[in-house]
């Protein structure tokens, strides 16, 4: 079976943060500081022939950059999408496999923010996307507004999610509170990017184009 090393190293540290994401919606510096250098130096010598396979990933990071800047993804995943994009490049079909990786992610988080808000209330929210949610159940999936619509806290503020979550429920005043889902995309995107990754080595098991590992 072939591996390239590359995609493990891509796959080993989108799940490791994955998991940070999940369990605290903030991801360690130290992830992207070690992954993206390392793989930036792989890329020449697994990936040379596919360096255009990158052209989109240098319109989309940028693009999601700016986004997370507004509060509308989380800061790390765009360099979540770097790593995936020099992990990913080799061809899948028509498409570099980390954006089949980057609109499958996509594409379940929408699922999964469907199952969440089924049954909830949003009539008279203060902004779009924005749910009546009781106080109790409010966690780091869950973003608080207040009456205006406005959030509840700076997202920008660096002290850890959850803290900014309990200040909100004692600065709430009542049992329910309006709130958005934020779901993380990290989770997502490594789960796409493990199938897409054995997607990968059943329709193409070897590549003379790449120097791999072998087990």
């Amino acid at each position: 079976m072939v591996f390239p090393a590359p995609s493990v190293l891509a796959l080993t540290f989108a799940g490791l943060a994955a998991l940070q994401d999940a369990r605290d919606r903030e991801v360690s510096d130290f992830f992207w500081v070690v992954s993206i250098p390392a793989l930036a130096i792989l890329f020449p010598l697994f990936y040379g022939g596919f360096l255009v396979e990158l052209v989109p990933a240098v319109l989309i990071i940028p693009i999601s950059y700016a986004v997370s800047r507004k509060g509308l993804l989380g800061e790390a995943d765009p360099f979540a999408l770097l790593v995936l994009a020099l992990g990913f490049p080799q061809p899948l079909g028509v498409f570099p496999a980390y954006l089949l990786i980057f609109f499958l992610g996509l594409v379940c988080e929408l699922g999964a923010f469907a199952v969440i808000i089924h049954g909830r209330s949003g009539k008279g929210a203060p902004s779009p996307f924005t749910y009546a949610v009781k106080k109790s159940e409010l966690n780091v999936f869950w973003l608080p507004r207040l009456e205006d619509g406005s959030y509840a806290f700076d997202i920008n503020d660096p002290r850890p999610f959850r803290q900014l979550i309990e200040e909100a429920k004692e600065k709430i005043k009542g049992e329910w509170v309006w709130a958005t889902p934020i779901l993380p995309l990290l989770p997502f995107l490594f789960a796409s990017s493990l199938a897409v990754f054995a997607l990968s080595l059943l329709t193409r098991p070897a590549q003379a184009s790449l120097t791999p590992f072998t087990a």
